[in-house]
């Protein structure tokens, strides 16, 4: 089985002209936010993720408290991907006061890149924490669920084709199974995948789906895929744990950091389509009893550490302590 996910590009944001005309606006952003920063004089300046939001909050951050979000690949393949990102990178870090990630790995890489070890840290889901109200399993039953979803899209790091190659080997065999796999509709590399597979009306490519839509999607899922290679703590995996879906992901030290303690049969590695396979039919065919309990489990991860409920007060203490 090939090795090699889809495309597995560089990330997105690094190629040299687009990372020099991303720069120079985010220059020019920043001295906007200094000039608004100087009249209405904030308490705080929170900047969403590094490239490109925190390297426009550089100039200021030496006379305002500031804090940077890391989220998904900003760190970890992003900034090493050119040496201008990681210079500037490093200068947006310098002199923050506070940090947020979405998992511990990203906290102690933010350290390496030149995070003050003063910093004010926090680990939390971005977004403030997924919607437990809309992302819950409700009425939803094991009989109503017929489907193994993967809402990751064609992200650089995230080896899709792999799944929809065990989604044709799957249902080759199984003909009471759906695969879903969000925001692919038009992807070429997707569509010819889905266009050869031996039942191609049993795997569906979608285009964006509305939140609403998205939480019904997982309510009749059995299984939630994420075969991600380098990831933080994706809102799409929590949102559907919430709902029910028993989820196998990418084994990542964030999503281990989520499931390895609970769910340890939920990491596979996401360039082995043997194990991803394997993994996907012991839960298609698991009992019953056996379903629901990793399903219950999964609600309870999701919603106890990474919903608003429980993350809301936490980021209000954090501002506090930031101002």
């Amino acid at each position: 089985m090939p090795r090699n996910a889809n495309h597995l590009s560089t990330p997105e944001g690094t190629g040299c002209i687009e990372l020099s005309l991303e720069l120079l606006i985010a220059r020019r952003l920043g001295k906007d936010i200094a000039r608004l920063a100087r009249y209405f004089k904030p308490d705080v300046l929170h900047a969403l993720r590094i490239p490109f939001e925190g390297i426009a909050a550089t100039s200021i951050a030496a006379d305002l408290p500031t804090a940077i979000s890391v989220w998904g690949q900003d760190l970890a393949k992003q900034a090493p991907a050119a040496a201008l990102l990681a210079a500037e990178t490093r200068r947006s870090l310098a002199n923050l006061r506070g940090l947020h990630a979405d998992c511990h790995r990203d906290i102690a890489l933010a350290r390496q890149w030149g995070a003050p070890l003063e910093a004010i840290d926090l680990v939390a889901a971005g977004n403030m924490g997924y919607d437990s109200d809309l992302f819950c399993a409700r009425q939803s039953v094991y009989e109503q669920r017929d489907r193994i979803f993967c809402p990751r899209g064609a992200g650089s790091s995230i080896n899709y084709a792999g799944f929809l190659r065990v989604a044709d080997r799957i249902t080759r065999k199984n003909r009471n199974v759906e695969f879903v796999a969000a925001r692919l509709a038009g992807n070429k590399e997707a569509e010819n995948i889905r266009s050869q597979a031996q039942h191609p009306d049993r795997i569906i490519l979608t285009g964006n789906l509305s939140r609403a839509k998205l939480a019904e999607m997982y309510r009749r899922s059995l299984v939630l895929v994420s075969p991600s290679l380098n990831d933080g703590t994706p809102n799409s995996v929590l949102e559907g744990m919430g709902c029910g879906a028993v989820p196998i992901v990418g084994d990542i030290a964030p999503l281990r950091e989520l499931v390895e303690v609970r769910l340890p049969d939920s990491l596979v590695d996401p360039l082995d389509e043997i194990q991803m396979e394997r993994r996907i039919v012991s839960v298609l065919e698991a009992p019953k009893q056996l379903w629901t309990k990793l399903s219950e489990i999964a609600q309870e991860i999701a919603r106890t550490g990474w919903s608003q409920n429980a993350t809301f007060g936490r980021v209000g203490e954090w501002y506090q302590r930031l101002a």
